[in-house]
């Protein structure tokens, strides 16, 4: 039998045991493993430091099992995630695999929550012009043990995806801290940037102590003149489009959002253009919205109605999309990704607009009321 203290979770696998089964998340190849809870309690006593024998006792104990179909058990498992990408160190073999559609099915039918977009601030370095966030919102921002105290919250609640936004969230001075925090759950974390700070030293901490699945950035235009006039901050196209491919370089999983409005609705083939060079993935919304406060000034930036050329180039696009059958760029070379999408089950974590009771569910700019 391998000696489990020599495996360990791969450095770019997320695992996290969610109702006694375990889910890996492979970043590199956006693969995602759901194993039974078997395999989920030789895992969880790998990353322990469990001796073999301790876990084969362990497994004795809890399945009810001769000690030799445990420790046969413990010998197949390693071995299959090692080939699979798991863990490090082994070779091939066959047990405790589901599939992520079954688990999916799983989570719809038994209500689990499993992903959480949390909003670290409204603060922001650029000013879109319809940007649906009230900035007058007041409130007195959460401290950092209690931000960490809602990812533990998060985590015991078994979540798995969870998505920080803002605002801006690298705008958060604890953003590192918080999101660093985040990883050492295993959560699969997201990234909702406008992209402005993501570039040198900050670009590098964000790869090397967050390590996010996906990092999502806005786009506004496929030109300066266009997208530096909706956020209104010159030469953040510039920045934008050199940001990004320092992210690329540095092997981070893009994806580009776009609002169409009736300023860029000409330039949304160049906008997929550049995301094609980029090999980032792309989505477009075609819908501005009022602000959160009810103020309806940013829908005066939509188009109206829909310009057919933009409705040809979207459909087009979808079907592009459903014949690739595949999710982002490839990480460090890896093949194309598959990933975990956002589940059936998922939940923005907002600062209250009428409910400041609800604690533990408040993000950064407010804890309690204005």
């Amino acid at each position: 039998m391998p000696t489990p203290e020599t495996f360990a979770l791969h450095p770019h696998a997320r695992f996290r045991v969610i109702d006694d089964e375990g889910i890996f998340v492979l970043q590199e190849s956006g693969e995602v493993l759901v194993v039974n809870r078997v395999a989920a309690a030789v895992v969880s006593g790998v990353r322990g430091g469990a001796s073999g024998q301790e876990l084969v006792a362990a497994l004795v104990e809890r399945f009810e099992v001769s000690e030799e179909r445990a420790r046969q058990d413990v010998d197949a498992l390693l071995r299959d995630l090692v080939a699979a990408g798991a863990l490090v160190e082994a070779a091939a073999g066959s047990g405790g695999m589901l599939s992520w559609s079954t688990f999916n099915t799983r989570a719809w039918t038994d209500h689990r929550l499993m992903s959480v977009l949390f909003e670290l601030t409204y603060a922001c370095n650029l000013d879109c012009e319809f940007c649906y966030n009230d900035l007058g919102l007041g409130g007195e921002p959460l401290t950092l043990p209690e931000y960490h105290t809602v990812v533990q919250e998060l985590a015991d609640m078994g979540v798995l995806n969870l998505t920080f936004t803002g605002g801006e969230p690298l705008a958060n001075k604890d953003f590192f801290a918080i999101a660093g925090r985040a990883r050492e759950f295993g959560f699969v974390i997201r990234i909702k940037s406008n992209g402005h700070a993501l570039r040198g030293a900050v670009a590098r901490r964000l790869r090397e102590e967050v390590d996010p699945y996906l990092v999502e950035v806005s786009m506004h235009g496929a030109s300066a003149a266009v997208h530096d006039m909706q956020t209104r901050v010159p030469g953040s196209f510039e920045r934008l489009r050199s940001n990004l491919q320092e992210l690329r370089d540095l092997g981070i999983r893009l994806k580009v959002n776009s609002t169409l409005t009736r300023y860029n609705e000409h330039e949304l083939e160049g906008i997929f253009a550049i995301c094609d060079e980029l090999g980032a993935q792309i989505q477009v919304d075609p819908e501005v919205k009022p602000r959160d406060n009810g103020d309806h000034t940013p829908i005066s930036s939509c188009p109206a109605p829909l310009p057919e050329s933009a409705s040809k180039i979207l459909r087009e696009r979808a079907a592009k999309r459903v014949l690739a059958a595949g999710g982002g760029p490839p990480r460090h070379g890896a093949g194309r990704a598959a990933g975990p999408g956002r589940s059936p089950t998922s939940t923005a974590l907002q600062a209250p607009r009428t409910s400041p009771s609800t604690r533990w569910a408040v993000c950064c700019p407010v804890c309690s009321g204005a």
